[in-house]
């Protein structure tokens, strides 16, 4: 019984029925006796339903000469790292929304002197439910005299094991492409 209903769990959530997929691995969990593959399912359930996310990221790229930056506007360009801060607000709903806080640090090498830090504050929405598309809108918040403040919308996205409303091992060889505008 418990493997049919975990199995049955698997296959909604391979159909983006996140909320059913978890109701099913919970009934599999609860069922007796527990199979030696409960861990797996416990770890599987705890993931599906994770509210608070961190992730960080590092870009290498050519720092843009000042002609390069459009309309002589200073932006984050260059070699850069972050941080995001996330919220799920609903961690089973088929396209979730998540609440970002996020940082953005450049060092002087990215083409302004000393450097540029900016923080942003938003909402992403992952509209086919994995990451393979992220639709985001972002109040962009100056640090220092470099950042800036100002809106932003985003849309990113990639390919590769843990897109999409799979269980794998999350952003295993994953690639992302990301283009914004502000507004």
């Amino acid at each position: 019984m418990a493997f049919a209903l975990a199995e049955a769990g698997y296959a909604a959530l391979r159909t983006g029925d996140r909320r059913e997929a978890a109701r099913l691995l919970r009934a599999a969990l609860d069922s007796a006796p527990e199979p030696a593959q409960a861990a797996q399912w416990r770890a599987d359930l705890r993931r599906l339903t994770k509210r608070v996310f961190v992730s960080s990221y590092w870009v290498a790229r050519r720092a843009l000469g000042q002609a390069d930056v459009l309309a002589g506007q200073r932006a984050l360009t260059g070699p850069q790292a972050g941080l995001t801060l996330g919220v799920r607000l609903d961690p089973l709903a088929r396209r979730p929304v998540d609440a970002t806080a996020r940082i953005n640090v450049a060092p002087a090498s990215a083409g302004v002197p000393g450097g540029q830090r900016q923080a942003a504050l938003g909402l992403a929405w992952r509209p086919l439910g994995g990451d393979a598309l992220v639709l985001a809108a972002e109040r962009l918040v100056a640090l220092d005299g470099s950042g800036r403040n100002d809106w932003l919308a985003r849309a990113s996205g990639g390919v590769g094991r843990g897109f999409g409303p799979t269980l794998e091992a999350p952003n295993v060889g994953f690639m992302r492409a990301s283009m914004g505008r502000r507004l």
